[in-house]
């Protein structure tokens, strides 16, 4: 997917607001079809029974992308999170492997100034 992880931290958050632009750029589509089915039924078309199951099937598809969008947004901020901790531990681990030899030399710049 990224060739660094270091791209997918900083890559993430525009990642994230792109998708829910399009979903977001969506909504309006959504919300005239919905009008003129409506329109329809009202009007009593011909179809109108299966006018109305469409657009109950239409709302129930976009309810769940809204929260499968919402669910992804959620486990995908908390993957970068879990991505920066990581980076955190290992740059603690690095720094604590190279604290020994640091100590060794400030001890002995101190026994040479003793």
């Amino acid at each position: 997917m990224f060739e660094n992880t270091d791209n997918v931290k900083y890559k993430m958050p525009f990642i994230l607001q792109k998708l829910d632009l399009e979903i977001q750029g969506h909504q309006p589509i959504i919300e005239k079809v919905q009008g003129r089915g409506e329109k329809l039924i009202e009007d009593r078309h011909v179809n109108a029974k299966a006018i109305k199951d469409k657009l109950s099937e239409l709302q129930v598809s976009w309810d769940d992308l809204l929260n499968k969008a919402k669910v992804r947004k959620k486990n995908l901020d908390l993957s970068v999170q879990i991505q920066r901790v990581s980076d955190l531990d290992l740059t603690l681990s690095v720094d604590l492997t190279v604290l020994p030899g640091i100590l060794f030399c400030l001890s002995s710049e101190l026994l040479l100034f003793a």
